[in-house]
């Protein structure tokens, strides 16, 4: 079950990370982002094991920067998606023992 889990939210994280390189290559004035390319590509590598420095994880904030630094972006899917991610970054969080974002 837990594979099972893992290989849905690489999955989920692969093609977000996609749309947004996607989306930089259309509008590489959209520097948030490069931000969130940069935060995507942390998370899948957690999930597979190639990084394992958890300390990052409490850090993601890739919602805040969607909600806060891309207004005005013409893919308003994407948005909502990234929006989206920090329910599965808490996820993450407790399956590391690490508080979620509302209690930090």
């Amino acid at each position: 079950m837990a594979d099972e889990i893992m290989k849905n939210r690489v999955a989920y994280f692969e093609d977000l990370l996609k749309r947004c390189k996607e989306g930089l290559a259309q509008h590489p004035d959209m520097i948030p982002l490069t931000w969130i390319i940069d935060q995507l590509e942390y998370l899948i590598n957690l999930e597979l094991g190639i990084n394992d420095d958890k300390s990052r994880l409490e850090k993601i904030n890739i919602g805040w920067i969607a909600v806060r630094d891309m207004d005005g972006y013409e893919d308003e899917d994407l948005i909502e998606s990234l929006c989206l991610i920090s329910q599965e970054v808490n996820s993450m969080r407790q399956e590391r023992g690490l508080p979620n974002e509302n209690d930090v």
